[in-house]
């Protein structure tokens, strides 16, 4: 007996008789010997027909047919790879008429037909997963299951339920393989982890000895250019000292100088020609005349202190050499005189 099909028979209306009335959950498909689906008419439940209209039909089939929901859950099992073992498949699934004249006419099935239908689908999937392959295999007979379940026309399929489940042995086999495989990713991973930071404190370290190692350097021309004033005129580089204090600074170092050149004079402890070559030295030890050279310096500060000390050097060396030829001993030179000899 074909599924949803109830029974087929004859059928004739003569002219006092009503239109047949279908049980709830059920309906008619009348029809024609030898005509089409376009010649049928489909009587439902609870609905009103005309007697002359059935009757102009020339029916002469009735076909009962249910509408009720069947429910479709049954067990195989699919051979592994390994054919030692087998997974257990359960497919759950439910199916109902949905158009009485299109599976009459282009999808009429027997009652075995969904059943044989599955089992043809998991029958393709022997011997082609392993283990810890199950998902895989569950998607590949869901959609296995629902294309071959398309050549049924008329009846609506719904809910489909696929579940593949490792037989228990080869279910210990692959959660030991997967905790093997969990334990040397999560190791390999530490392991990475822990490269990847000795990477970066090695990168850190490097990048601070060679930050190290330049201000060395830095520090290393100052010292050639400016001797022990190249830390004061790297601070003006930096920006943390100002024009003004740098130029009062040099100021209060060569005014440092000449106190202690005059304390010298003052005792006696230098000839006037070292004097005079330490105050040559001074006033020619000009750092600005330095810093011309250095093309960091900025904004034209340079040319300002230079302007500065130009209009200031040759006062401040008049009075120096004034209060070093006050600290001087005078002693006037004796006249020499015939006969008159130096011992």
């Amino acid at each position: 007996m074909s599924e949803f099909i109830i029974r087929e028979e004859g059928f004739k209306l003569g002219w006092a008789e009503k239109v047949p009335s279908p049980q709830e959950g059920e309906c008619f498909l009348l029809c024609q010997s030898g005509a089409g689906e376009q010649s049928s008419k489909l009587i439902s439940y609870g609905v009103k027909y005309s007697s002359a209209n059935i009757r102009h039909g020339h029916y002469n089939q009735k076909i009962t047919l249910s509408l009720e929901e069947k429910n479709f859950n049954q067990n195989y099992i699919v051979v592994m790879r390994d054919t030692q073992f087998h997974f257990n498949v359960t497919v759950k699934m439910s199916y109902v008429l949905q158009d009485a004249q299109q599976y009459f006419f282009q999808g009429k099935m027997e009652e075995e037909d969904v059943g044989y239908t599955v089992k043809r689908a998991i029958r393709q999937q022997d011997e082609r997963w392993d283990a810890w392959e199950d998902v895989q295999l569950q998607n590949a007979l869901e959609y296995e299951i629902e294309e071959k379940l398309r050549q049924y026309k008329g009846v609506r399929f719904r809910g489909l339920q696929v579940s593949a489940v490792p037989e228990e042995a080869a279910a210990k086999i692959r959660d030991s393989n997967k905790k093997k495989t969990v334990g040397m990713h999560v190791s390999q991973n530490d392991t990475d982890e822990k490269i990847a930071r000795n990477e970066q404190s090695e990168r850190i370290a490097d990048s601070e000895q060679r930050l190290k190692m330049k201000q060395i350097d830095d520090m290393a021309i100052m010292w050639q250019n400016f001797g022990n004033m190249g830390s004061v005129v790297n601070e003006y580089l930096k920006g943390n000292m100002d024009g003004k204090e740098f130029y009062e600074y040099l100021m209060r170092a060569r005014s440092e100088k000449l106190g202690i050149l005059q304390t010298a004079v003052s005792g006696d402890m230098l000839t006037q020609k070292e004097i005079m070559e330490k105050i040559n030295e001074i006033f020619t030890d000009n750092e600005f005349r330095k810093m011309a050279d250095v093309k960091q310096l900025q904004g034209g500060e340079v040319n300002k202190l230079e302007e500065k000390n130009t209009e200031n050097v040759d006062n401040t060396e008049e009075s120096a050499k004034e209060k070093l030829s006050e600290a001087e001993p005078t002693q006037e030179k004796a006249a020499f005189v015939d006969g008159d000899y130096i011992v």
